[in-house]
């Protein structure tokens, strides 16, 4: 039972172990005094991340399966995020001070603890200064391990790139060698930044900056565009030129910068644009040679965007595209310099003295990089190729500007002599002008005589065709109260003839009771018809005040303003408009209201004119609402508000505000626009003059100091608002 049992026991085991792969043999750390400590390549296991998201958690207990490198299972794909683990132990009788080395964009060192935890340690070339462990210069993680302890690190690897290169290896560095090399060594040495090498780059940027802005000012002096895309060539090649003082500053302590890497790199998408644009514009291909000139700008848009996308494949998205096949020799380099140097050619056979200047200056520097492009040259090249550039770029930017300054003078030359020319003919011009003048002045005075009087004429005519006008207005307003004030005289002369009647009655009975000898009943009689004659005499003098109302309305304005009771002058006219309107349209029907200020006082008005102002806008009022009744509306109510009030001023009061509101058809922002306008109407031929309101707001402005103001929303109704002083 026993050899049973341990048989099965070897089996589980054996079935167990075969399902997973062998752990990895422990680095054991014999010294510490290396710099670098590489593990063999059975040291350690790896695991890809190819979504990048797992985690320390994941990797421990979610069964994923390191492996040794060269032994993916089929499902293994290149990826960006690897897990590496190997275990450390020190085998030394003393403490060991090694480092975690990283040689990747970001790593991520999770380092087991003896209380069974995980310290998280974060460092890597392109990770967050701030967030980075250890000696962040050296990108390494320092550790201490004591005598025989053992470590278990894990590992996470994130890289722009995916995949991992052929030399990769896991390695520990000695932590005091680290010291020296970045901290001690490096530190003592950190002028070198400021070497030959970079005082020259220092040079030509500053150099081309200075070039820069005065081929700009030349580009805002002359306008020709060679000026300006020489300047932005030269802008971006000094950008790109501080390429070596950049890196060399960032990894003195600052390898952080190196994620704006791609924004120097980038310099050449513009430098490539803008160079070909400086060519064509300084040789005018375009115009002598088009159909190269579309090629050689279609090339060069094709390069900086091959660039573009090179930068992206390589900073950005690893898998973009290139439009370049990738060959031993620089493709980019090789075509833009030939095509520049095949545009210098296509002129060879011009003698002037700017195309020599532009081909002795640029040939050296098209020639050098076209040298560099090629493999075998590039290699021969490589340890003084920077300062043949450098050389190059010198002599082409000091011949253009030379050239280019040249051009200017002679421009600024060209354009003097047309100032020149400009002014001689300026002057010719204005001589033979003054001349045309004073031979067409005498025409013209006497054009002049003759057209002041046909205007005085004109004038005075027009000035007569507007009091017609004026008084046409009056008289039609008159017109329209016709029918109303029909129907107020009607009312009181119903009266008279009725209580005439009665009175008439009366007598004879009087007459009867004094025959009978009935003096109390005669008296009684007396009594009554006394009465009716008082009412006979009032509603007499009511007649005779509406005839002489209408009299008042029709005559012309004195002028004289009077003390007038503004609510029983605006009630007087709601009346005889509405009466008016009834008459004419026995149909139109439309609900009154009124709101008069009991205590609104006497205010100084030329009775006449105000009541044409009140009878205009209450016509329009009126018109208004019965427009607005003919469209068939549901539940619609024809309704005209007429109101008054005292506006209050500091220290006593202020005016008199009159108010005439409808609900009618309102009118549109353009139609408000032009509504006091003279002869605009929006009434049909023949319904109305467009003086009405015109009229109404010169008497109200210019004839009482007043203001009349409009609020209209179309399709909701208006409010036509007269404010006047009370004084």
């Amino acid at each position: 039972m026993k050899i049973f049992f341990s048989s099965f026991l070897f089996v589980g085991i054996s079935l167990v172990c075969c399902g997973q792969n062998p752990l990895p043999p422990i680095y054991e750390i014999k010294s510490d005094t290396a710099f670098l400590q590489h593990f063999s390549a059975d040291q350690w296991q790896m695991l890809e991340d190819k979504d990048g998201k797992l985690t320390l958690n994941e990797v421990l207990h979610s069964g994923h399966r390191f492996h040794y490198r060269g032994a993916k299972t089929p499902t293994d794909t290149v990826s960006q995020t690897y897990w590496f683990w190997y275990r450390l132990k020190n085998t030394m009788n003393r403490e060991a001070r090694v480092s975690l080395n990283s040689v990747s964009d970001y790593d991520d060192f999770y380092v087991s603890q003896p209380n069974k935890t995980w310290k998280h340690l974060r460092s890597g070339l392109m990770n967050n200064w701030q967030q980075k462990d250890g000696l962040k210069i050296a990108d390494a993680v320092p550790l201490v391990l004591q005598p025989q302890e053992e470590l278990t690190v894990y590992q996470r690897v994130k890289n722009k790139k995916p995949g991992l290169s052929s030399d990769f290896s896991i390695a520990l560095a000695g932590t005091d060698r680290v010291i020296k090399r970045y901290y001690i060594d490096t530190g003592d040495s950190r002028t070198s930044i400021y070497n030959s090498s970079h005082l020259k780059e220092a040079f030509m940027m500053g150099f081309l900056l200075i070039t820069a802005i005065f081929n700009l000012f030349f580009f805002f002096t002359v306008r020709e565009r060679m000026y300006l895309y020489f300047a932005l060539f030269l802008l971006f090649l000094a950008f790109n030129r501080a390429t070596n003082i950049f890196f060399a500053y960032a990894n003195l302590g600052n390898r952080e910068l190196r994620i704006y890497s791609p924004f120097f790199y980038g310099a050449w998408i513009f430098i490539t644009f803008f160079l070909a644009q400086f060519f064509r514009h300084a040789l005018k291909t375009f115009s002598s040679y088009p159909k190269w000139d579309t090629f050689f700008i279609s090339l060069a848009a094709f390069l900086s965007f091959n660039q573009l996308l090179t930068i992206i494949r390589q900073f950005v998205w690893a898998k973009a595209i290139s439009l370049l096949p990738d060959t031993k020799i620089q493709l980019h380099g090789a075509l833009l310099f030939s095509s520049l140097l095949i545009t210098l050619l296509l002129f060879v056979k011009r003698r002037d003295r700017f195309y020599i200047t532009f081909l002795i200056a640029s040939l050296p520097y098209i020639l050098l990089n076209i040298i560099f492009s090629v493999p075998v040259f590039r290699i021969l090249l490589v340890g003084d190729f920077r300062s043949l550039e450098l050389g190059c770029i010198f002599w082409l930017v000091v011949l253009f500007a030379f050239n280019l300054f040249e051009r200017y003078n002679d421009l600024q030359k060209e354009n003097a002599q047309k100032s020149i020319d400009n002014e001689r003919l300026a002057k010719e011009k204005e001589i033979e002008r003054n001349q045309l003048i004073a031979a067409q002045n005498e025409t013209l005075e006497r054009e002049v005589a003759k057209r002041t009087a046909e205007l005085e004429q004109s004038l005075a005519d027009l000035k007569t065709t507007q009091n017609q006008l004026i008084q046409s207005e009056k008289l039609a307003s008159l017109g329209e109260l016709t029918a109303g004030i029909a129907h107020e005289i009607q009312n009181p002369l119903n009266f008279v003839n009725n209580f005439s009647e009665v009175s008439a009655e009366l007598v004879e009975e009087m007459q009867e009771e004094l025959t009978k000898g009935d003096p109390e009943e005669a008296k009684a009689i007396a009594d009554d018809v006394r009465l009716n004659l008082q009412k006979i005499n009032h509603h007499g003098k009511r007649a005779s005040s509406i005839v002489k109302g209408m009299l008042e309305h029709s005559k012309a304005s004195t002028g004289v303003k009077e003390l007038t009771d503004i609510n029983a002058l605006v009630d007087e006219y709601l009346r005889l408009s509405y009466h008016g309107l009834k008459a004419k349209d026995n149909g139109f029907n439309v609900h009154l209201a009124t709101d008069f200020d009991p205590d609104l006082p006497k205010t100084a008005v030329i009775p006449q004119d105000m009541g044409r102002v009140l009878l205009n806008l209450i016509n329009n009022a009126f018109y208004a609402v019965n427009q607005r009744a003919k469209q068939g509306i549901p539940n619609y109510q024809p309704k005209v508000t007429v109101s008054s009030k005292v506006l209050p001023q500091r220290g006593g009061l202020g005016g008199v505000e009159i108010t005439v509101k409808d609900n009618g058809t309102g009118m549109s922002a353009a139609t408000k626009a032009k509504i006091f306008q003279p002869f605009f109407t929006t009434k049909p031929t023949g319904e109305g003059t467009g003086l009405g309101l015109s009229l109404a707001y010169d008497i109200v402005t210019k004839g009482h100091g007043g203001t009349l103001d409009v609020e209209s929303t179309e399709g909701e109704g208006t409010t036509f608002t007269i404010k006047l002083p009370i004084g």
